[in-house]
């Protein structure tokens, strides 16, 4: 009975929280978690949220792109100490969290562009919605699965969105013909 009374409120926890949430503030303890710190990007200009395979991707391009400029943002310890580890920026902090946005307001004024790369959908849309709160003037990019997606991210605000499925087959051509350039040109002439 209480999954079903907690389904619904479940898809609207962040905006329940977010109305909320100053007169929850007498109830928190004295002691910060590590995921609730206050966001510094230090010198950061582009900011990559969810650092699995395609956030991992895209932190390496954008960083041999742009230099130093590049932080992630990932809400698993062990991934964030992976990447420490392999000598990347990326910090511990959750897009879909209300109180990471208020705290980002206090470090992220730097921030251009966001990437998100979070693995889920909603996930993608919550972290919109909360820039969308804080008012950030910067660029976004998103990634997607199904095109439905597509077009409910740029109406959120989202300027650019890569479909994975979609995409993945052109970035494997282009990746291959990189690769393989003297390869990937064949002769059409007439037979």
């Amino acid at each position: 009975m209480t999954l079903v009374l907690a389904s619904p409120l479940n898809s609207f926890v962040h905006s329940i929280y977010s109305r909320f949430s100053e007169r929850l503030k007498p109830f928190e303890t004295k002691t910060r978690l590590a995921e609730d710190r206050p966001f510094d990007p230090d010198e950061a200009e582009i900011a990559i949220f969810g650092m699995g395979r395609v956030g991992t991707g895209a932190y390496d391009d954008m960083r041999r792109r742009h230099g130093e400029v590049v932080i992630g943002v990932d809400f698993d310890e062990e991934t964030v100490k992976t990447h420490l580890e392999a000598g990347r920026k990326v910090l511990l902090g959750d897009p879909t969290d209300h109180d990471f946005w208020v705290n980002a307001r206090q470090g992220g004024e730097k921030i251009r562009m966001v990437l998100l790369t979070l693995p889920e959908y909603t996930a993608n849309m919550t972290a919109v919605a909360q820039l969308t709160e804080m008012k950030f003037t910067g660029s976004i990019a998103a990634t997607a699965k199904f095109d439905d997606e597509i077009e409910e991210l740029k109406e959120a605000g989202v300027q650019a969105v890569f479909n994975l499925y979609a995409e993945a087959g052109y970035g494997f051509a282009e990746h291959v013909c990189q690769r393989l350039d003297d390869k990937c040109r064949f002769d059409h002439g007439e037979n």
